[in-house]
């Protein structure tokens, strides 16, 4: 199973600007939230949040309605950065890329059943 999802990184911005960390608490778990912070540049610091947003909405349409944002966390490969998930015991594959305006993300789980 594949999920897919783009974001205008401006509206994240928008978002996170006008709510700040309400929003980020809102989506994002206490770790995922720790690792923005860590991000000194404002400009990365959205980019981040929205590519992450993007992953999120991702593996949300790999597994369906049995799921909430706030309840998937994107972590990262300590060794290689890669992003990956895991829902229900099952690792969830992703990239993330940024382009411009635009963050998308795919996610993929092998052998869904």
């Amino acid at each position: 199973m594949i999920g897919v999802d783009i974001v205008r990184i401006s509206r994240i911005e928008k978002i996170y600007n006008r709510f700040g960390n309400k929003f980020l608490e809102k989506i994002f778990t206490e770790n995922e939230i720790n690792d923005f912070n860590k991000i000194l540049s404002f400009k990365r610091k959205v980019e981040k949040i929205a590519g992450r947003f993007a992953a999120k909405e991702a593996v949300f349409k790999v597994f369906g309605k049995d799921l909430t944002l706030s309840k998937i966390e994107i972590l990262s490969d300590p060794f290689s950065g890669t992003p990956f998930s895991k829902i229900n015991d099952k690792m969830v594959y992703i990239s993330i890329s940024h382009d411009g305006d635009y963050a998308i993300a795919v996610a993929q789980i092998l052998n869904h059943k």
